[in-house]
């Protein structure tokens, strides 16, 4: 689970927000186990009014996610890639699925280490002080539970998130191995004389798919006799 591997590099945050995604609800639940449910410690709300999350988005896109959709799209116009063809996909994950993973965790480093100007407070990064600073200055109170203390309502329970009745959910499995674990280990050797291999620019990355996709059809082909 991505959430969990996320915890163990930058530990457990006091709370998550997310919307109403089938997804979230494994999150949501291991918080409230590591939390206490008392301590509402997932936000179930619409993702729209997350705008700092949607803002995150925009940066993925715009900083590295944008070039990979280009890519996936020019080989799709050029160079035969079948989006619709199930072993199209599943090579695609196999040559690049790494590439775009290092791309990720880049770009995730750079994030959450760049600088963030707030006044009377000098420039710090994300991993700096001022995230010690903010979780101990009541992070977790949020408007319902003020108006909640203040109210005289101390002895309550406190307000809860709650998810809606019915979860949104977007399936998306991986496309099944077309190949066998024989086959898998030629087109691999294969694939390592490559001159997609010399490089990671995008020119070796279109290079790599073209050859990768001939050794493919080559390897059914043989199959087929």
């Amino acid at each position: 689970m991505v959430f969990i591997d996320a915890t163990l590099v930058w530990g457990v945050p006091i709370r998550l927000r997310g919307d109403h995604g089938v997804e979230n609800l494994y999150a949501a639940q291991w918080m409230e186990n590591y939390r206490g449910v008392l301590s509402n410690p997932y936000i179930w709300g619409h993702s729209v009014h997350n705008t700092r999350g949607e803002r995150m988005w925009v940066e993925t896109s715009r900083s590295w996610a944008d070039r990979w959709h280009e890519f996936f799209t020019e080989l799709e116009a050029s160079y035969g890639l079948d989006h619709e063809n199930s072993a199209h996909i599943w090579l695609v994950l196999h040559l690049f699925l790494a590439d775009i993973d290092e791309a990720a965790c880049q770009w995730a480093d750079e994030w959450n280490n760049h600088k963030i100007p707030l006044q009377a407070i000098p420039n710090m990064g994300v991993n700096q002080e001022i995230l010690t600073l903010l979780q101990q200055r009541h992070q977790a109170l949020t408007p319902d539970v003020l108006a909640h203390l203040q109210d005289g309502h101390e002895d309550a329970s406190l307000p809860v998130n709650l998810p809606t009745q019915s979860l949104a959910y977007v399936p998306c499995e991986a496309p099944a191995c077309p190949l066998s674990p024989v086959e898998v280990d030629v087109l691999n050797q294969t694939m390592a004389t490559s001159l997609g291999m010399a490089s990671n620019t995008w020119e070796a990355r279109r290079v790599h798919w073209i050859h990768g996709l001939e050794t493919l059809n080559a390897i059914l082909a043989h199959r087929r006799g």
